[in-house]
């Protein structure tokens, strides 16, 4: 028997883009079963084309049961430093395909949810009254925040408002993250859950993390705010992208910068904005969010 091992780096979003990438895979190797290394293997959960879905730390045995005597093809690279990705010329997809050997086909993301985890969702959305607004203000570590992709909190408190007039608002994010006091945490067993939970959500309004990749694959059209990453890196036009302006503007030595201007971090000497300078105009994103309200 012989195995395509595909290793994925990163984060829970990078983990959903990857999907359209094990798609390319099986058109290449359509005879080989698929085996998936990652830090958020439940992303690939009944996926029709992965075998198996194995956590990258806890790999027990793997080498004798996939490697050992047994000719697999291994797929590790990371798209972030494909030189179409780092000079904004490609999508993250499209460059993982080139790393890959792969023939890029304009493949997408893809989750699967089964019947019963869509329907304990649904059921325990009714217990609000009111349709749900699901916000995403803020991304993985740093637990400090960062700039570079984080919600400013102008506008966190300008949307929260008007939608708590029409909607339950309901926060994504970690234990240690803030809480937005106008809305409610979103309790979830599992991360597939949260993939339940935008499914059936009224209205999204998301950053550049995993939760407006798995909008794009559930069909849920969001609205994504992005203060320096790139649209045509990571995004999907068939969100509604309010792209930050002034970001630019204001010349800012990125001493710690190498292959891209900006890392995760968001750190405070890079940050390029004066003293009452904003990055966003709220009333663009408002008429963005509720130009169709229910």
């Amino acid at each position: 028997m012989e195995y395509v091992i595909f290793e994925v780096s990163g984060g829970i979003g990078k983990c959903i883009m990857a999907t359209a990438v094990i798609e390319g895979i099986k058109k290449k190797y359509e005879d080989k079963k698929i085996v998936v290394t990652s830090g958020h293997p439940d992303v690939f959960y009944n996926n029709p084309n992965v075998h198996r879905s194995y956590d990258i730390g806890k790999l027990q045995y793997f080498y004798e049961d996939y490697i050992k005597n047994k000719n697999s093809i291994i797929l590790r690279s990371d798209p972030y430093f494909e030189t179409g990705y780092i000079n904004n010329e490609s999508h993250c997809i499209e460059s993982w395909f080139k790393q890959s050997d792969l023939e890029y086909e304009g493949e997408k993301p893809k989750l699967f949810l089964t019947l019963m985890e869509e329907e304990i969702v649904y059921k325990t959305m009714t217990q609000w009254d009111k349709p749900v607004f699901l916000i995403h203000p803020f991304g993985g570590p740093p637990s400090h925040g960062s700039w570079v992709r984080d919600m400013p909190d102008y506008v966190i408190k300008d949307v929260v408002s008007a939608a708590s007039k029409n909607y339950t608002v309901i926060q994504i994010k970690l234990e240690e993250q803030p809480q937005i006091p106008e809305a409610q945490t979103l309790t979830a067993d599992s991360i597939r859950q949260v993939f339940g939970f935008i499914k059936y959500s009224a209205k999204r309004f998301l950053i550049d993390s995993f939760a407006q990749h798995a909008a794009f694959t559930l069909g849920k059209p969001s609205t994504v705010i992005w203060p320096v990453n790139k649209v045509k890196n990571l995004g999907y036009s068939f969100h509604d992208n309010i792209i930050a302006t002034n970001m630019r503007k204001k010349s800012i030595h990125l001493s710690d910068a190498y292959l891209h201007p900006d890392d995760i971090v968001g750190k405070a000497d890079q940050y390029p904005l004066d003293s009452g300078v904003r990055a966003f105009d709220t009333q663009i994103i408002l008429e963005s969010l509720f130009k169709n309200s229910v």
